[in-house]
């Protein structure tokens, strides 16, 4: 009788679905209610004519102040130097749009830039998603990366791509290198480690591969969010 008990007990032990249960499924992993859609556009009024430019970008939640949100995108995102010398003898404004997970609008507006590491952050209110958790440590070469991004503008409601790829090394610009797919539009993307924490943001991509991609690295990107924050408070 106790040999077929133990039989019985092993069997049930092996199909019992013990390790599965300790895994944590993909969107508990990555944050993707942190990722947000970046509409910019600008109107240019050249005393004859009504003209509009429109541009878009990835973002995401970094931190919270009360109703206030912080979002982190690429410094070209808010102020691409290329358009704003061409337009700076015209009336212009300029109006950002930021969409939540849900496609939900928010009016946005811009609370800093640093050009040096092509950093920029917006200011809006009663946004309810959390931040990413940003990561204390820094990257080694060869770590495994993702990508939250709206690579041309590819943005639906709870749908988005995430991409994968790899930490090459530093450049000798100082630019962190990723073998992550890019394109427009993934400009401001956050670049997530395995637990999900923030230890980059993507800025550019190879014109000749791309395949490999460039971003800010986590050193520039934890003071900037700090000082942006201390900017609504």
């Amino acid at each position: 009788m106790m040999k077929v008990l133990l039989k019985l007990f092993l069997i049930l032990a092996l199909l019992a679905p013990s390790s599965c249960y300790h895994i944590k499924p993909p969107e508990k992993i990555f944050q993707r209610e942190s990722f947000v859609f970046i509409h910019k556009m600008i109107v240019v009024h050249d005393g004859t004519t009504i003209r509009e430019y429109e541009f878009t970008g990835s973002g995401f939640i970094v931190a919270k102040y009360r109703n206030s949100t912080v979002i982190l995108t690429a410094g070209h995102i808010c102020y691409n130097e290329h358009y704003e010398k061409q337009l700076a003898s015209l009336k212009t404004f300029r109006v950002f749009t930021v969409h939540d997970i849900e496609d939900k609008p928010y009016s946005a507006k811009v609370i800093k830039i640093n050009k040096e590491h092509d950093l920029c952050s917006l200011h809006v209110e009663n946004m309810g998603h959390r931040p990413l958790k940003i990561s204390a440590g820094v990257l080694e070469e060869g770590s495994e990366l993702f990508n939250m991004a709206a690579p041309a503008a590819i943005f639906m409601e709870k749908n988005f791509p995430l991409l994968h790829g790899y930490y090459t090394g530093r450049t000798p610009r100082g630019v962190d290198m990723y073998t992550v797919p890019a394109t427009g539009g993934s400009s401001g993307s956050p670049i997530l480690n395995k637990r999900g924490e923030l230890v980059g943001m993507l800025h550019s991509v190879s014109t000749r591969f791309p395949f490999v991609s460039f971003g800010t690295n986590i050193e520039h990107i934890r003071p900037f969010i700090v000082s942006s924050l201390n900017e609504i408070k």
